[in-house]
């Protein structure tokens, strides 16, 4: 009876975590993207406003949020795989609800839901397809040698 009663534990720390880790995502995603605006607004200032030069902080941001998702690997492993695949599928048609329902005064909100977007699937490939990106990459170092 013990041992049912563990694995039932087990799970609701497991769905508890989820939980936690959803929120906690949620308003780190927010946190990453609005810093990432206001840094943009900063590179365009200096910089001028060309395309060039705004793919760089664009790049480095979604370079951190990959490495992000890939030290979480660990933590999803412990997760049902289901429950996480639900819930960042949920995750991804909230920020896209978001870009498609912002008002035309809010602009820069609509910006900042899309690099949530992209962010988003960035980590994702960082969490669960990580090891598929560095075969390529092995794959791709291998054919310029």
């Amino acid at each position: 009876m013990e041992k049912n009663e563990n694995k039932f534990m087990s799970k609701a720390k497991s769905f508890l975590g989820l939980i936690l880790f959803t929120i906690i995502y949620i308003f780190l995603q927010k946190i990453i993207s609005a810093a990432f605006f206001l840094f943009l607004m900063a590179f365009m200032i200096s910089y001028g406003n060309t395309i060039e030069i705004l793919m760089i902080p664009l790049i480095i941001a979604l370079a951190f949020v990959y490495y992000f998702g890939y030290l979480s690997k660990d933590f999803f492993q412990k997760i049902n795989k289901l429950f996480i695949s639900g819930v960042m599928i949920i995750i991804l048609l909230y920020f896209i609800y978001k870009i498609f329902n912002n008002n035309e005064f809010e602009a820069g909100q609509t910006t900042v839901y899309i690099f949530c977007t992209i962010s988003h699937i960035s980590y994702t490939i960082g969490a669960f397809h990580s090891d598929k990106v560095k075969k390529i990459l092995d794959r791709i170092k291998f054919k310029r040698k």
